[in-house]
């Protein structure tokens, strides 16, 4: 099982860093049946992004904040809210992400200063 684990992971890396997200999704969805990891979570939701599957990229992130918070989770998170043209929703995403990891935070604060500043 470890093995074949771990064949996927490296083949869906390959895959996403070739940018052939659409290749990278199977193997990722694999692999996450069986094993639930931020980072490889954050992986499959960015290929996701890449191809502008930008719901179901949400629910992905989501549900493995569920299981974690990471800055790398989080920021992609706030990525779809901002494609989406959900700023409101991101700023309050932007909150956490300044505990968590001031220096990303401060990536995605000037792309939100106009939702944030509202009272």
């Amino acid at each position: 099982l470890e093995k074949r684990l771990q064949g996927l992971l490296v083949r869906a890396e390959a895959w996403r860093k070739k940018g052939q997200c659409e290749k990278a999704l199977p193997l990722y969805e694999a692999y996450l049946k069986v094993r639930k990891e931020p980072r490889v979570w954050n992986n499959y939701a960015a290929c996701l992004i890449r191809l502008e599957q930008l719901e179901k990229a949400e629910g992905v992130l989501r549900q493995a904040l569920e299981h974690r918070k990471t800055p790398a989770l989080l920021s992609n998170l706030i990525l779809v809210k901002i494609r989406k043209r959900e700023g409101e929703s991101a700023c309050g995403l932007l909150k956490d992400l300044e505990i968590l990891a001031p220096s990303k935070a401060s990536v995605y604060k000037p792309l939100l200063e106009s939702y944030c500043s509202r009272p």
